[in-house]
């Protein structure tokens, strides 16, 4: 008897364990929200990794072994392979809340016209005792409007509808942004409704073998750098070319605003001098030098 197919497919790329495997793993299936099942795609994943994969006993669970080693690759794998409604995203250093999916699914269930929706992220990090907590914008205008500037959701915090992603193709091979590829390809060529929740659902781990880890800004700078550049061929919105001078007019102001500041404390630290000068009258004057 086939089994109905479940509301959400979690999907989770795996290329080897960094120490942070089992704890991903476990956060998805303690979700108070059950109705799900979790693909894990292993790709060019070392035997031991796929062999503990392979000993969790959770029903829910799916493993995937592909030879390509490719990020979108392994994710697109898994959304065809995927049988819910919905794809929901995780990344296999991070921890997703208990109540991640729960809030979600009350979300988008009174807000039927949204088809992706993220949700606030805190750090994850060993130099943190309290990670910060990052927040997007809510809605959908204010999404559109900050994805000419960079990207406004959260992957691995992200759910979105399976049809949607399949009638966008996909995620595009070879890039390392390819969630801000995705989001930016969708929002250009259909009125779909993005969406976030100000809650926090996700623990964001932080470490230096991530790739958006700042090991790797000089290559992240150019891809986005390079998708902007693509969007204002396309849309002719002068936002997006704006948006690749925009760290330098950054840097540049900041710049000015520090020697600023060090001009004003040199003076207070050394102020010049009264010197009495004689003018041709014979009149004495005091002159600043």
């Amino acid at each position: 008897m086939n089994q109905p197919n479940p509301k959400i497919s979690v999907v989770m790329a795996v290329n080897g364990d960094d120490g942070f495997l089992r704890d991903a793993v476990k956060s998805i299936l303690t979700q108070t929200w059950t109705d799900f099942e979790f693909l894990i795609v292993a790709n060019l994943c070392p035997k031991y990794v796929v062999d503990q994969l392979r000993q969790i006993t959770d029903p829910r669970v799916k493993i995937f072994e592909v030879d390509i080693g490719q990020l979108p690759f392994s994710l697109n794998y898994g959304i065809q392979m995927a049988r819910g409604e919905w794809i929901a995203r995780m990344d296999a250093d991070d921890i997703a809340l208990p109540d991640r999916f729960q809030k979600q699914m009350d979300f988008l269930k009174a807000n039927p016209e949204v088809e992706i929706l993220g949700t606030a992220y805190q750090r994850l990090s060993p130099e943190e005792e309290k990670g910060r907590v990052y927040t997007y914008p809510l809605t959908n205008e204010k999404i559109r409007a900050g994805l000419h500037w960079n990207n406004q959701i959260c992957h691995p915090s992200v759910i979105i509808k399976r049809a949607l992603i399949l009638k966008f193709r996909g995620y595009a091979a070879g890039l390392y942004a390819e969630d801000y590829e995705l989001w930016l390809r969708i929002a250009r060529e259909s009125n779909t409704q993005f969406a976030n929740l100000p809650d926090v659902c996700l623990l964001y781990r932080i470490h230096p073998k991530q790739s958006t880890s700042t090991v790797h800004a000089q290559r992240n700078f150019a891809i986005y750098t390079a998708l902007a550049v693509r969007e204002f061929l396309l849309t002719k919105d002068i936002r997006f070319l704006l948006s690749t001078i925009r760290p330098f007019l950054v840097s540049t102001w900041i710049w000015r605003k520090v020697l600023r500041r060090l001009r004003t404390r040199w003076r207070s630290q050394f102020p010049k001098k009264n010197q009495m000068r004689v003018q041709s009258d014979g009149t004495r004057s005091d002159v600043r030098i």
